[in-house]
């Protein structure tokens, strides 16, 4: 044996055998194995030589662990339903000896497999446990990725908490919830809002249900998750994830194509409540606000006894006796609570009544907060310009009180050129000192500009804040010809300028010590003028200052304002107007949508006026979305974006830049690369006396369009597209089959299609039911398991006798009998049929059939047959149709 091979083996036999001592599953060391093909081949061919072995009776321990590792591979990679026939083929050598015979090769693996049983085993065949062991089987695992692809769309709504132990909390809790929707007569989960039902075989769930492997299930079930979420998100699989789920999750996104991910993606749990991971306070509009964890309850519990209770200090605060539970696909989630904080924030509890969770702390002498996002931070706070501060008291001069609550100051800290802060007598060490720096009302996205240089422009409060020195007793602070006398007393010094000293017009700021020495980075030029300030209002720009009001044309065409004054001074005024320069243009403003022959490989792609602090570029096609792109700060423009053309135009799909201030989306572009049909000026309709017209309003792109016409399965012509609007009408006779296929070039970019008929033509015929859409309750009126659900019909059909108008038709249910043909019930003398109008397809129309006294039909799982009664049928459980899909066929061959 090689010695890679032997040292795999040694190391991977030691933990199968702890692992087996521990009555533990052995799923991750046979994960381990099938990546290396020599080791399996190689535990294969021992586990038939310790076969034989058994027979002389001289087996050890470790002989029967590798029989066992070697049918839980077989298991693994083969078990469809059946498992004995790929245990022959795999061990066919061993069943050809002469000296063997099967029922005794049968009767040594048997007792093999019943050696390492556990006292609490509970399936009826020796197998299970073996199966058990893989968790879940080859022929299994796409099922499984179906399901717990629901779990990541609709339950985790795409956010995974970045602490592993937190997702396998959760799974523990969902994978109690799909407990109760199997059982042994059925061991299918029925999707409904993917309307599908997906395997889950009895070894599964009964891993499912004991509590013993639960850790091993969740860490499992969370590669999987998290295998997942890279592939539709960024398309690859980069995380630290075993090849096994990466392969799986590379064959799962290929079955179930692009585009049913990206629907999937885009409806998944709209207008939901943020996850939260964790409890935690953010601070925005000077407001302190809580807000609880995220937690995930338990099915068997009752929720109705949920509270949520905050304690500060030892003392109740808080009480919500009925917070908001929500019904996800496979679990129930206790949604996060935001909380305006009224009370004491420094020593606070969570509680959750009516749940056995542990209880949630945050025990602080202050919080701080990014200026900008209002994040909370705990560490490494130079990494932050500046930041809010909340404490009991500020014990260092270097923090400038804002404001101050009935339980707390608020103050700002500067962290870039501090060494330290100290509030509630704890001091945070930050290494550098503070760069001085002006605070105050500061107009945004505006200077004055005198020669090259620009300046801030003030309107009222500004404040002054520069490190001090210990050996400096005293600062005077010059304001134009003007000075204030500031006694040193802390590390960081704060002063407001009085107003009285500023002059309207431009004005002069400086520091000095008490020797008359001038402090670096210290001096500053100001424009202030109470009376400054602008507004954008059709299209025009509207300036007011003391010296100078105009109104300004054009604005959206000028990315940057440049508004003269005397003496060779100017303000400038850099509006917030979305827009976009390329290569060598000029900024200017961004239409509906981005064409990708409007820029050339190597163009830079540059946005400014868009109040955001990150782009992310999502894939219409794919789902995938970018990592972020962060601005970056330019002295003339404000926040800028730099994409590079070759990442968007190299895409080939359709894109869209999504622009982020936090976390909400402040505005979209479409950049396309192909032509896309505005669906909301895109009408197929029948105008009336057997007319269709077909228009296309509008399309995003620049292309050579086409028109292709099929009426009644027969090509009706290839129309160019001159321009749009664009229309076409058509008539029919008794009835019309439309297709309209809208192309660029030879690329189709929407088909639409249309069935009308003149409702006259339908008495008579017989139409199909090629589906029903059920609600199932039982006696007890408690909902069943799956309340709603699809299945299809066969041989049931309606016979249209009349047309009473209006979309509604009297006609009788018939079913098609083998032996008998076409069968009228007797019990249902007759029903009312309501179509759903317009049609797009003949062969999927959404109807309603009641009978003549509004009463629904019923429907018999069993015989997969709409049930012959008019009463509400006698039995335990009762499918009550709700929806049908009918299909009118042959029309070309009775016509």
């Amino acid at each position: 044996m090689e010695n890679g091979l032997s040292n795999d083996y040694n190391r991977i036999i030691r933990q199968i055998i702890n692992k087996l001592k521990e009555k533990q599953l052995i799923t991750f060391e046979l994960i381990e194995i099938k990546s290396i093909p020599k080791l399996e081949a190689l535990i294969h061919k021992l586990a038939q030589d310790r076969i034989v072995k058994i027979k002389n009776d001289y087996e050890t321990y470790t002989d029967y662990v590798l029989i066992i590792t070697s049918l839980s591979l077989i298991a693994m990679d083969s078990y469809n339903g059946n498992f004995w026939n790929h245990v022959y083929d795999k061990y066919q050598v061993l069943y050809d000896k002469p000296s063997e015979n099967k029922q005794s090769l049968d009767s040594r693996i048997r007792n093999v497999i019943k050696y390492f049983l556990p006292n609490d085993y509970k399936m009826s065949t020796t197998i299970g446990w073996i199966l058990q062991q893989s968790i879940v089987p080859k022929e299994y695992m796409m099922d499984f990725y179906n399901i717990l692809s629901i779990v990541y769309f609709y339950d985790l709504r795409h956010e995974i908490p970045e602490d592993h132990t937190i997702l396998e909390g959760l799974l523990k809790t969902i994978f109690k919830q799909i407990e109760k929707r199997t059982t042994q007569d059925d061991d299918t989960i029925q999707s409904h809002v993917m309307n599908q039902s997906y395997k889950f075989i009895l070894s599964t769930r009964t891993v499912v249900t004991n509590p013993r492997y639960r850790n091993t299930l969740a860490t499992f079930s969370r590669f999987v998750i998290l295998s997942i979420a890279e592939k539709v998100n960024y398309g690859e699989i980069w995380k630290d994830i075993p090849d096994f789920f990466k392969g799986w999750a590379n064959e799962w996104f290929l079955v179930q194509g692009k585009h049913k991910v990206e629907n999937t993606l885009s409806s998944s749990n709209k207008g939901a409540t943020q996850i939260r991971w964790k409890v935690d306070y953010n601070f925005e509009n000077q407001r302190l606000v809580l807000n609880t964890k995220t937690v995930f309850l338990p099915p068997d519990i009752d929720h109705s006894k949920i509270k949520i209770e905050i304690f500060s200090n030892g003392q109740s605060v808080y009480l919500n006796d009925s917070p908001r539970i929500l019904e996800n696909q496979l679990s129930y989630e206790l949604t996060s609570l935001p909380i305006i904080v009224d009370f004491d924030p420094f020593n606070i509890m969570i509680k959750v009544h009516g749940f056995d969770i542990k209880e949630e702390k945050i025990e602080s002498t202050s919080l701080l907060f990014d200026i900008q996002t209002g994040k909370r931070v705990v560490s490494k706070y130079s990494d932050y310009p500046a930041l809010y501060v909340l404490s009991k008291s500020f014990e260092s001069d270097n923090i400038a009180d804002l404001s101050s609550t009935e339980y707390y100051k608020i103050g700002i800290l500067d962290t870039s050129k501090l060494d330290y802060f100290k509030s509630n007598n704890r001091i945070e060490t930050i290494k550098e000192k503070t760069i001085p720096f002006l605070l105050g009302d500061i107009v945004e996205q505006c200077a004055f500009k005198l020669g090259q240089s620009h300046h801030p422009i003030v309107t009222n409060k500004l404040t002054l804040h520069f490190s001090s020195e210990p050996s400096v007793d005293s600062y005077m602070i010059w304001v134009n010809l003007k000075f204030l006398v500031i006694e040193n007393t802390s590390n960081l010094i704060e002063v407001e300028i009085p107003n009285d000293l500023l002059q309207i017009g431009p004005n002069e700021i400086y520091v000095t010590d008490n020797m008359q020495n001038k402090l670096k980075q210290t001096a500053f030029k100001l424009y202030y003028d109470p009376r400054f300030r602008y507004e954008i209002k059709d299209n025009h720009l509207y300036f007011y200052s003391t010296r100078i009001t105009k109104r300004v044309k054009d604005i959206p065409e000028l990315p940057v304002v440049e508004i003269p004054l005397d003496d060779g001074m100017s303000f400038i005024i850099n509006p917030f107007i979305p827009m976009m320069k390329h290569g060598n243009t000029d900024f200017h403003t961004i239409g509906e949508y981005l064409w990708h022959e409007d820029f050339s490989f190597y163009d830079t792609l540059v946005f400014k006026g868009i109040k955001a602090t990150y782009v992310r570029i999502y894939n219409t096609s794919t789902g995938a979305i970018t990592n972020p792109i962060n601005s970056t700060k330019d002295s003339f423009y404000g926040l800028i974006f730099s994409l590079n053309s070759t990442d968007l135009k190299s895409s080939k799909e359709n894109l869209s830049l999504n622009f982020y201030d936090k976390e909400s989306i402040v505005t979209s572009i479409p950049y396309l690369n192909h032509s896309v049909v505005d669906e909301e000026h895109l009408t197929l309709v029948e105008l009336g006396d057997k007319v269709v017209e077909y228009q296309v309003g509008k399309i995003y792109g620049k292309g050579d369009y086409r028109v292709q016409v099929y009426v009644n399965k027969e090509n009706s012509g290839l129309f160019n597209v001159n321009q749009v609007p664009y229309t076409l009408n058509y008539k029919y006779d008794d009835f019309g089959e439309f297709l309209f296929i809208l192309k660029d070039g030879n690329e189709t970019i929407h088909k639409d299609e249309l069935f009308v008929f003149d409702p006259n033509w339908l008495e008579g015929k017989l139409v199909r039911i090629r589906e029903v859409n059920l609600s199932t309750t039982d006696k007890s009126n408690r909902l069943w398991n799956y309340t709603q659900y699809s299945e299809e019909i066969r041989r049931s059909y309606i016979k249209i006798n009349e047309n009473l108008d209006d979309g509604q038709f009297e006609g009788e249910i018939v079913y098609k009998d083998k032996i008998s043909g076409y069968v009228t019930y007797v019990n249902i003398d007759s029903v009312i049929i309501y179509i759903d109008f317009p049609i797009k397809n003949r062969k999927s129309i959404t109807a309603n059939i009641v009978t003549f006294d509004d009463q629904p039909l019923f429907y018999d799982r069993f015989t997969h047959k709409i049930m012959d009664t008019n009463d509400e049928p006698k039995t335990n459980i009762v499918s009550t149709i709700d929806e049908y899909i009918i299909e009118i066929e042959d029309i070309y061959e009775k016509e």
